[in-house]
């Protein structure tokens, strides 16, 4: 099969999670060559996921009563099923040349539809995209597993051409400018016949206003175009229109996010020597009014020794800090913090908030992201050490490697 993408895919934690993505490098991704032959190289050792897909841009095949066919994407060793899919491990300097699958032959369909703004008017403009149920990886995992995406006519009509069997999750976003935008979702179960007849009614997001202060009461000493407040997703697979959930602080110290939706933590890029000490809420419905942004210059220091099951500084590990309380195990929870050590074996930490109840751990062959992952969070919680943080304290804990179980 000529002119097929074959890309080499690993689970990395990436946005909170464990999820399957690409594996990096352009030397992960090759295209077939006239006889079917691809190589991919350079890739560091580890286990892989290999996958193929066929994509033209138009459509694959017709058969005489006009039904479309194409490939589905498939994964080594022959399956459109990612759980069925195997793993290939490759060893440091490792070759690997029995890799060989055929793609599967499928019909493509069409889901088409209709979507409408909250007024009732046509959603003129918009834009519908299928994510395949249960991943979250981005485009371009998104085409490489049959998704796809169709512009929204002046009549609020789409249409998404060569969709393969599948769950996928129809997002809607109407056209509008910034976070002005509108929003649908639903869940789709895609089978051998065209789906029709859709109809999505996006909705806007709430407005959340409210103002910024310090915690002691005195004026806040820089200029509030310097700050900037965002709303963002707990769940990090959540998209909104936009900049949905972000705006910049006027000169009265107050704010205003739209378009915000699903669950949201509250972030601030306050200048050097501030830091976000909490968010006070008063009311709750479409709009939220009455949220108070309290900084503080009482900015907490962590330090200490990483060392050796013998008490020998250790160089090559990672300390990561996390509270003990598991609902505050979110993604980017300003509660979680992970920190190298120096040529000395000392790591540094700042900016943590107060807390009666942090643990602290050190571990080595840390995945970048892994720190905040709640999986790896819950193995390690039983081997680290308990300590307290108070409100812009300076404290030291040495902490000893850990194995996790």
């Amino acid at each position: 099969m000529a002119n097929a993408t074959v890309t080499a895919m690993r689970y990395s934690y990436a946005a909170g999670g464990r999820r399957l993505t690409a594996a990096a490098g352009s030397n992960a991704r090759d295209t077939t060559d006239d006889q079917g032959h691809y190589r991919l190289f350079g890739l560091p050792p580890g286990e892989y996921f290999v996958s193929a897909t066929l994509r033209t841009g138009g459509l694959e095949a017709a058969d005489p009563a006009g039904e479309v066919s194409g490939y589905a994407a498939t994964y080594y060793p022959g399956t459109s099923n990612m759980a069925e899919a195997a793993r290939v491990t490759l060893a440091v300097s490792q070759e690997n040349t029995a890799v060989s699958f055929g793609l599967i032959a499928t019909k493509l369909v069409r889901v088409s539809g209709q979507v409408l703004t909250s007024s009732g008017a046509p959603a003129a403009g918009g834009t519908v995209m299928l994510m395949p149920g249960g991943l979250a990886a981005g485009r371009g995992i998104v085409m490489q597993q049959g998704g796809g995406g169709g512009r929204v006519d002046r009549t609020g009509a789409f249409t998404v051409g060569n969709v393969a069997p599948g769950r996928y999750q129809v997002q809607a976003m109407t056209g509008g400018r910034g976070s002005e935008g509108e929003m649908a979702r639903m869940d789709l179960a895609v089978g051998a016949d065209d789906v029709t007849g859709l109809t999505m009614v996006t909705a806007p997001g709430a407005v959340v206003t409210g103002t910024v202060a310090s915690d002691g009461g005195e004026p806040l000493d820089f200029p509030p175009q310097q700050l900037q407040v965002a709303a963002r997703p707990v769940n990090p697979d959540a998209q909104g229109p936009g900049n949905a959930g972000a705006g910049r602080v006027g000169a009265d110290w107050t704010f205003e996010l739209r378009g915000v939706s699903d669950a949201r933590l509250f972030r601030t890029n306050a200048p050097q020597g501030w830091i976000l000490k909490s968010v006070v809420l008063n009311g709750q419905d479409q709009t939220v009014a009455g949220v108070q942004i309290v900084l503080t210059k009482k900015v907490s220091a962590l330090s200490g020794m990483v060392s050796d099951d013998r008490g020998r500084p250790l160089l090559d590990a990672t300390v990561v800090v996390f509270p003990a309380d598991e609902k505050l195990w979110a993604f980017q929870s300003r509660f979680i913090k992970a920190a190298r050590p120096d040529q000395s074996g000392t790591y540094r930490m700042t900016a943590l908030p107060p807390s009666e109840a942090y643990l602290v751990v050190a571990v080595q062959g840390l995945e970048d992201g892994q720190a905040g992952d709640p999986e790896f969070l819950a193995t390690v919680k039983e081997l680290a050490t308990k300590f307290t943080l108070g409100d812009g304290e300076t404290k030291a804990v040495d902490v000893k490697l850990s194995a996790p179980k």
